[in-house]
């Protein structure tokens, strides 16, 4: 019998190349891959911990977080020389 909260199907999660691809070269939060992976933000940061893989700090997620936000609205602005007048 299977223990009750235990993950049965494929768990890329424990796949460390995996995870450091998503987390550090992606630059992807623990909320995006647990998202993307449909599992939870623990599960995610448990096995970061298990694979030895060094966190961000919560100062340099914001940071990596109003970088994306700012680089997202200037790819939207008008002013962008590609910009072609948005949806119709």
């Amino acid at each position: 019998m299977r223990k009750k909260g235990r993950y049965s199907g494929y768990a890329p999660w424990k796949d460390k190349d995996k995870l450091e691809k998503k987390y550090l070269i992606e630059k992807k939060s623990i909320g995006e891959i647990a998202k993307e992976w449909n599992t939870t933000r623990k599960t995610i940061s448990v096995w970061l911990k298990e694979h030895e893989i060094k966190t961000r700090s919560i100062s340099a997620g914001r940071q990596l977080q109003e970088t994306r936000k700012k680089m997202s609205e200037a790819k939207m602005d008008s002013r962008n020389p590609n910009w072609k007048g948005g949806k119709k």
